[in-house]
């Protein structure tokens, strides 16, 4: 695994709201089924841990749906990070940040909720998901609840050739050039390691989630839900 290379493909984070929304398609959509899969009661005190979490675009939506929850907030970059205490500033002490790589990442405490977004898809190969998959499922109480957005490759060179085909076709209906968009391409080769969407389901299940979905799906795009 290429642990040195910055997993990030934005120059400037203070772009990536803007920029995220021309790059991942229906990522509103994904944020909401992400917040709507979380079947938890909003007025008990909750822990949740966000795993790379970026400019915090989860966990303010997180923080504002559930009043006594209080969020940890790990990312790869110090510069996202900053970015996201300026988002999340109305929520002062309810939240923590800590630079941490996903890939490396160990979770040392219980949660009530984990959850992330585009970000599973930078642990390489199936064998390194089972063990990130097997670690939050023991940092979870019974009951607790996991829920991520992801990419997710083809389940065939036939599939997947869709999957880009579509991806691609989106970013230049939102008025990226053809050329930036291959560059795009060509980096994640670098940096991305998407899996197919039914093996981690099945992965999932073996490690003991229950009530395992797929909540959302656009080509290569998903929203998977489950609890412990």
């Amino acid at each position: 695994m290429a642990e040195e290379k910055n997993v990030y493909l934005y120059k400037n984070p203070n772009d990536y709201n803007v920029l995220v929304k021309k790059t991942i398609p229906h990522y509103e959509i994904m944020l909401n089924m992400i917040v709507d899969g979380i079947p938890l009661a909003k007025d008990e005190s909750m822990l949740g841990l966000d795993i790379g979490c970026g400019t915090g675009n989860v966990s303010r939506m997180l923080l504002q749906s559930f009043p006594h929850l209080r969020m940890d907030c790990i990312d790869f970059s110090p510069e996202m990070l900053q970015v996201l205490s300026k988002n999340l500033s109305e929520f002062d002490g309810r939240y923590s940040v800590s630079v941490r790589d996903i890939r490396k990442f160990r979770i040392t405490q219980s949660y009530d909720l984990v959850v992330s977004n585009l970000s599973i898809h930078h642990i390489e190969n199936l064998n390194n998901k089972r063990q990130f998959f097997a670690q939050v499922f023991g940092s979870l109480p019974s009951g607790g609840i996991f829920v991520f957005g992801d990419l997710f490759c083809g389940s065939s060179p036939y599939i997947q050739q869709l999957y880009v085909d579509n991806w691609k076709a989106f970013q230049v209906s939102q008025g990226r050039e053809q050329s930036e968009v291959d560059r795009h391409f060509e980096r994640m080769k670098d940096v991305d390691f998407p899996s197919p969407l039914y093996p981690q389901l099945k992965i999932l299940q073996e490690i003991g989630f229950l009530d395992i979905d797929c909540l959302f799906k656009w080509y290569g795009f998903g929203v998977v839900a489950c609890r412990k």
